[in-house]
């Protein structure tokens, strides 16, 4: 429990700077939850002696810390969950999972939003977490027109701060323009270009006289350029038709297709169509 307990002193020395410093038209939000996970685990079965199985109780917790400061236009927020082993320690006996941190920045110059951080992005056939940047610009009278633009590091799948690879062998780049100038249609256009390498690791594998020897195994990245269009149209208030594709870049294949359909037949009856199409990868 030595580093949950560190973790939530800082949480509450940076809660009281923050309150302190920002006194005037700021929303302060902080939630802390915990829970506790208990189970049995059979080290050793029944011996030929007849002595008793064995069994170890393990004891875990989690907690998640989310934490929102609003200021103007502007709003730092983050969340993130520790769990440590309470009794008999199992692995590294401690995780800890960043989900996000980030500063968001709303419609700043009445036409700009903007966030740097840790952050999950979705944006067409742009989709992942990264630590980076995210900016969306909107124009027209209506701010019809939107202009969407992200890129930065991909972040390690346990959301740790592991060591970085090289940031051209991991990233996620890429846009999309949305359009909402006709009334109850919105339709939108991306690109996304997503590499992503996995750690080398060693194995033991074979030599040429079958004799067994450690080996490192560079692993390649995997990249991916991805072309999407997206369209939602709402029909007299009573009926809804979406649809979107994919279409890889490099591979020159269309790799996704879905549509679905929710109409209304009558008062207390609605009827829901879908199709979806995935190509193997």
């Amino acid at each position: 429990m030595k580093h949950l307990r560190i973790i939530v002193i800082i949480f509450i020395f940076a809660l009281t700077a923050l309150t302190q410093n920002f006194l005037q038209a700021q929303t302060i939000n902080f939630r802390f939850s915990t829970y506790f996970y208990s189970w049995q685990r059979l080290d050793s079965l029944v011996s030929i002696s007849g002595t008793a199985p064995t069994y170890t109780t393990h004891l875990r917790g989690y907690q998640n810390l989310m934490f929102d400061v609003n200021y103007k236009k502007w709003t730092f927020t983050t969340f993130t969950q520790v769990d440590e082993d309470v009794t008999n320690r199992a692995g590294k006996g401690f995780n800890y999972r960043l989900y996000n941190m980030m500063i968001k920045g709303s419609n700043l110059f009445d036409a700009l939003d903007l966030k740097l951080g840790r952050q999950y992005v979705s944006a067409g056939s742009g989709k992942g977490t990264i630590d980076g940047l995210y900016l969306k610009l909107k124009l027209g009278k209506n701010k019809e027109y939107q202009f969407i633009g992200y890129g930065g590091y991909l972040s390690p799948l346990s959301y740790e701060f592991e060591k970085y690879l090289q940031l051209k062998e991991n990233f996620l780049a890429g846009g999309q323009f949305l359009y909402y100038g006709v009334k109850d249609l919105t339709l939108g256009l991306s690109y996304a270009n997503k590499n992503r390498k996995n750690p080398d690791y060693y194995a033991l594998r074979p030599d040429s006289l079958f004799n067994t020897r450690t080996v490192l195994i560079e692993t390649d990245s995997k990249a991916d350029q991805v072309a999407g269009i997206d369209a939602n149209y709402r029909l007299m208030k009573k009926h809804n038709l979406y649809g979107r594709g994919y279409f890889d870049v490099n591979r020159k294949k269309f790799i996704r297709g879905e549509f679905n359909g929710n109409f209304e037949l009558m008062k207390n009856l609605r009827l829901s169509a879908g199709y979806t199409y995935r190509d193997r990868r």
